[in-house]
């Protein structure tokens, strides 16, 4: 029963504006069913089906890869990504395969501990880039001040010393509060 609009609640007629607006959604159906980790379903599904994938076990998988082609693709992996068929042709695998092991593989404890040591390695060259950089622009400074003082005129040698942990700290998130503040900006010294 549908009551006037004057009689209706402000709630009731936001709900009648949208509920001409809501699709039909028809009954569910058809019944499905999901394979349990019962061996009798799968074989009952397989027999009725025979275009139904029976899903390989994890010891099916690696016991198609030796100790040595293991380390291989983790070598491979951790130089070239995710290119699961550049990595298939140089383990002389199917591409199948590779994702698959994959797929077993990447949960496990050497899989981890490789990929967290390549993440270190990659921090620790680009803080290595950082203070070559840093290097490179003093030198050029210490050139440009022994080019612009007079051979008559002795300058002090000066001793410019490196704190890693200084230049690789950035500053994230909302600047500091400072008593160097010009205009609502924030200058740091």
């Amino acid at each position: 029963m549908i009551k006037k609009k004057h009689h209706l609640s402000e709630e009731e007629k936001t709900l009648q504006k949208y509920s001409f607006k809501v699709a039909d959604i028809p009954p569910f159906s058809r019944k499905v069913t999901l394979p349990s980790k019962n061996s009798q379903v799968i074989n009952n599904l397989s027999k009725k089906n025979s275009n139904y994938p029976i899903p390989k076990t994890r010891s099916q998988i690696l016991s198609n890869w030796t100790y040595y082609d293991q380390k291989k693709f983790l070598s491979f992996y951790l130089s070239e990504g995710k290119n699961f068929g550049q990595l298939a042709k140089s383990l002389n695998k199917s591409t199948k395969e590779v994702v698959e092991f994959y797929y077993y593989f990447k949960m496990s404890k050497e899989f981890r501990t490789a990929k967290s040591i390549k993440k270190e390695l990659v921090n620790y060259s680009s803080k290595l880039e950082q203070i070559n950089d840093s290097i490179i622009k003093l030198k050029h400074l210490s050139n440009v001040e022994k080019s612009i003082s007079s051979p008559t005129t002795r300058v002090a040698p000066t001793r410019v010393t490196f704190a890693p942990s200084a230049i690789s700290k950035k500053r994230r998130g909302r600047p500091k509060k400072s008593s160097h503040v010009r205009g609502g900006i924030h200058y740091y010294y």
